[in-house]
């Protein structure tokens, strides 16, 4: 079973939440929707999110 994670491309890291820890679902709608609030979250503050993506948590695969 796959699981899922959101990295940011450019640094190669995995993204941190701030109370929960690692980013992680084993459902690819769920981790759509967890990139989604990361990014509204990134761009009230200015900046730009496209290096943030959903990667397969074991490969490291980025998934479109």
């Amino acid at each position: 079973m796959k699981v899922y994670t959101l990295r940011n491309q450019d640094t190669q890291e995995n993204l941190l939440h701030p109370r929960i820890g690692l980013w992680y679902t084993k459902d690819l709608e769920e981790a759509k929707s967890m990139l989604e609030s990361c990014c509204e979250y990134v761009r009230s503050l200015n900046m730009d999110t496209k290096a943030f993506v959903i990667v397969d948590a074991e490969t490291n695969e980025v998934i479109e």
